[in-house]
């Protein structure tokens, strides 16, 4: 309940199989529902789509939600999840898996990094990552956090930051906007 309803920053611990993956995805979701909503009242674009680069999805201006995991088996995990969540609204949540060897939801296959700017385009709501793989494309100007990144999910942190992950993460905070 603090996730939907508080808006800070919350740090949970909780033993294997409890529900955590739940218990950040369905507010990430929530919170780019309510906001598509919102601007849909009122008769705006909910694509952020103000200016030409952003049009084009170049800039990654729509990322509202990136979560963080350890490894790529998790990325496709967490994936897994928020498509289940969101099958009746998977037309307004878009989500792309980035990891430095992504596999892909569907087949399993491996999803290169040309491939994985083909999704960047596609102006997903959330990014399931690596440190390492949302790094590569931060560091490419493919994707700028900057400008829309509302809610960072760090699932995990231990494992991340005992892989050895902390430059990346230190990288990827100074990417993302003030708060």
């Amino acid at each position: 309940p603090l996730a939907l309803t508080s808006g800070r920053d919350l740090l949970v611990r909780a033993r294997t199989g409890s529900g955590k993956t739940l218990a950040y995805s369905i507010p990430v979701i929530q919170k780019i529902l309510a906001k598509k909503s919102l601007l849909e009242e009122r008769g705006e674009d909910s694509g952020d789509d103000d200016d030409e680069e952003d049009a084009a999805g170049s800039d990654g201006a729509t990322v509202k939600g990136v979560i963080l995991v350890p490894t790529r088996e998790l990325c496709t995990q967490v994936a897994k999840v928020i498509d289940d969540l969101t099958y009746y609204c998977a037309d307004q949540v878009k989500v792309v898996v980035l990891s430095s060897s992504s596999t892909n939801k569907k087949g399993g296959n491996h999803v290169s990094a040309l491939q994985q700017e083909a999704l960047l385009r596609d102006q997903p709501d959330i990014v399931v990552a690596t440190p390492a793989g949302l790094v590569t494309h931060v560091r490419s100007g493919k994707l700028n956090l900057k400008k829309s990144v509302e809610t960072l999910v760090v699932d995990e942190a231990d494992l991340i930051m005992s892989f050895g992950y902390a430059n990346d993460v230190t990288e990827i905070m100074k990417s993302l906007p003030k708060t």
